[in-house]
């Protein structure tokens, strides 16, 4: 008796199974979500029925498998920081020096460095020997760049032909900054004659005016450069923590 019972159990469980369409009265209008119900509820019941001898197939069909969860990946963060990630430079005409010295290849921390100590950023400046404006060029090294002397009070125009000359001797000297300082406050001529700074005493405080002018600006680039890269680090870890 208990055995017909128990196969009648599951002949009812197999129907329940295989015809869903007769149990159409635990339908909702979210049909799908009933079905996954009602087929959670059979498959658990049969699970409990594990004493049974049930056939292999049955076996595998009451197999769960769980949900996968999407594994988080570890955020890509840039080893180094470019000029690109930097904020950009504050100081007086940084909108005509970043874009003139990115033109011609030179680096704007030479190019302010040398508009400061030359003319304290002062557009209207006018040296004793005739140097004018903000890079106080001598109108006849300004028209080496094909500008006037009265366009030399000219900011844009001013900084154009510095920026050109420092290029120029920039090249001429391989880089090496002393001398490039050196020369554009006493001439190459000067430079060439000894072999690199001149004894000039006015020319030597030049030179280290510029150069501390150029570290200052070095030193805001790698702070700013820090901070991004701390900046980083915490957002890296914040991100680890909601792991």
């Amino acid at each position: 008796m208990f055995r017909k019972l128990v196969l009648c159990a599951l002949l009812l469980v197999h129907a329940f199974l295989i015809f869903p369409n007769l149990f159409a009265w635990e339908r909702d209008e979210q049909s799908e979500n009933a079905f996954l119900v009602r087929e959670y509820l059979v498959r658990t019941a049969l699970i409990d029925l594990k004493w049974l001898v049930l056939p292999h197939e049955w076996h595998e069909g009451l197999t769960f498998k769980s949900e996968e969860v999407p594994e988080l990946k570890p955020v890509e963060m840039q080893e180094t920081v470019t000029a690109a990630d930097l904020p950009l430079p504050q100081f007086r005409y940084a909108s005509l020096v970043l874009p003139l010295s990115e033109k011609y290849g030179m680096d704007w921390k030479l190019v302010a460095a040398v508009m400061a100590i030359e003319s304290n950023y002062n557009p209207r400046a006018v040296s004793e020997k005739g140097a004018i404006g903000l890079m106080q060029l001598m109108p006849s090294t300004a028209a080496l760049y094909q500008v006037s002397s009265k366009e030399l009070f000219n900011p844009k125009k001013n900084i154009e032909a510095g920026v050109l000359h420092l290029k120029m001797l920039h090249d001429r000297y391989d880089g090496d900054l002393s001398r490039v300082i050196a020369a554009y406050n006493s001439g190459e001529g000067a430079v060439d004659r000894y072999n690199g700074v001149p004894p000039y005493r006015y020319t030597r405080a030049f030179v280290r005016r510029v150069m501390a002018c150029y570290q200052s600006h070095v030193q805001n680039e790698i702070q700013a450069a820090s901070a991004i890269n701390t900046n980083s680090a915490e957002l890296l870890t914040k991100l680890a923590s909601f792991r």
